[in-house]
């Protein structure tokens, strides 16, 4: 990608954008999800329904994580420290000739499309079908 700051991060749309030009969803699983090894590690919450991680589980995983909520379970999915690092390793040179102005404005135009898809169907009448 061009731009002034190649070190700078970017958002989430941004990131399905330029996972969306690249090769569809499945590059986007990639760029957030990292196989995992099953680890026989139990944890509670506390009183407040705080978690707490292992500081190895910490250091191997980092701080941050994505909670991806599923009928029978939740998994916390790590957060790249650097995900603008993680595309780039990921597609190599495939968006050197896109901004990260042009992949956010795409991300803005789908929000868009999708705010009004979604407005002009909860407000649509309905039919007598």
């Amino acid at each position: 990608m061009t731009d002034a700051d190649p070190d700078a991060t970017l958002d989430e749309a941004t990131l399905r954008v330029a996972a969306d030009r690249l090769s569809g969803p499945r590059v986007w699983e990639k760029l957030y999800v990292r196989a995992t090894e099953a680890l026989p590690v139990s944890i509670e919450t506390d009183a407040n329904g705080r978690l707490y991680l292992t500081a190895e589980l910490r250091e191997k995983y980092g701080e941050r994580f994505h909670v991806v909520e599923y009928t029978d379970r939740i998994e916390l999915v790590p957060i790249d420290d650097d995900p603008l690092r993680a595309v780039r390793e990921e597609v190599g040179d495939a968006l050197d000739d896109v901004s990260r102005d042009q992949l956010r404005a795409e991300a803005r135009d789908r929000a868009t499309r999708a705010a009004t898809e979604e407005h002009e169907r909860v407000t649509a009448p309905e039919s007598d079908g």
